[in-house]
């Protein structure tokens, strides 16, 4: 008796977590997803409430329990319809997390294919309502799917309210969404080319080979999605030698925000890549003083051509910018350029601008 009380307790306890918001709430779904399936009972009493915030947080805990929360299900779809719009959308989403994580293997696969169609038809249909209602929730819900049902979405795409839904569907579709990826990178609408950009940027995985997919987007007409694919490129510097050298060629962009963006990315790298040396010393005079600053101390790092690298560095010491003289300083430092041989443009440049200090 004592045991079914404590029980009961527990239960009532979660159920007042699920009310809460902020660190309060999270407390309790995090305590409810260890649970694992066993929290199915306390989630399906609670997207039964008679308070929205409880049904919410059920739904967006349900979401996360993955391949456990299947039992919901049922009701999950029910909420779909309920009278608060947060409850409707967080069950959308959920419905797409669930099924996202399912795993054939471990039930009957006939039975699971036809939940997921059936989870793909109500979302869609749900997603084609005119009115406001659950209509966002069910795009997330699609995209966090992944493949196939993310493809959905190209019905929807050009529409404002797409770019978290897209972000979703990027990041759920991985390697297996590649030409829907690419298909979207194309986009007649540059917004559409400019969320996906931002959302490769995003993506964990190194199997999508961010460097190919972003690479040709910097050559794209449109300014705005220059600038995402610049931005998601200089996210992932530091991590993809194929991503430095699409950086590197994309200095023949045209606008100068492209590269601060592009030289930032190509500073923070620990070395540079055979292949980006040689682009970086072609546009290093034409891109404005920012970034010339930062493609100076970029070349520091080189491992190969450094006698050009030097001879490209020696000029920039005699800049009007004391930006530039200090980034040209610094590429030479990372070289190992003896400080007397560069001595005399060095005191040049001091006399010219000022104090400057050299990371020796």
């Amino acid at each position: 008796f004592l045991g079914l009380a404590t029980a009961e307790e527990e239960q009532t306890d979660q159920l007042e977590g699920l009310a809460q918001i902020g660190e309060a709430f999270e407390t309790t779904a995090k305590t409810l997803v260890a649970r694992g399936d066993k929290a199915v009972p306390v989630l399906k009493d609670a997207l039964q409430d008679w308070r929205p915030q409880v049904r919410q947080n059920a739904a967006v805990v349900a979401g996360r329990l993955g391949k456990e929360g299947w039992p919901l299900l049922g009701l999950l779809d029910e909420a779909l319809s309920d009278d608060a719009t947060v409850v409707r959308t967080a069950s959308a989403r959920a419905l797409g997390r669930i099924v996202q994580d399912r795993h054939p293997s471990g039930g009957d696969p006939i039975n699971e294919v036809s939940r997921v169609n059936w989870v793909v038809h109500r979302l869609l249909k749900l997603a084609g309502e005119t009115v406001e209602w659950g209509r966002d929730g069910a795009l997330q819900g699609l995209a966090l799917m992944g493949w196939p049902a993310a493809m959905t979405l190209d019905n929807f795409l050009d529409e404002r309210e797409m770019r978290q839904p897209t972000f979703d569907a990027v990041l759920a579709l991985g390697t297996d969404g590649r030409a829907t990826i690419e298909r979207w990178l194309r986009h007649p609408k540059w917004r559409v080319r400019a969320w996906t950009a931002t959302a490769v940027g995003l993506h964990k995985g190194s199997a999508l080979d961010v460097g190919a997919l972003l690479g040709g987007v910097l050559k794209d007409e449109a300014n705005g999605v220059v600038i995402a694919a610049a931005r998601a490129l200089e996210y992932r510097s530091r991590k993809d030698a194929t991503v430095l050298l699409a950086m590197a060629e994309g200095l023949a962009a045209k606008h100068a925000l492209d590269h601060r963006y592009l030289a930032l990315g190509l500073q923070r790298a620990k070395t540079l890549p055979k292949d980006a040396v040689s682009p970086i010393l072609k546009h290093l005079p034409g891109v404005d003083a920012h970034a010339r600053s930062r493609l100076c101390k970029a070349l520091g790092k080189a491992t190969i051509h450094k006698d050009e690298a030097v001879s490209a560095l020696l000029p920039q010491l005699k800049a009007k910018t004391k930006e530039v003289r200090w980034g040209a300083a610094a590429g030479l430092a990372g070289l190992g350029k003896e400080p007397d041989a560069a001595l005399p443009p060095l005191v040049d440049a001091v006399r010219a601008g000022g104090r400057l200090t050299l990371p020796y």
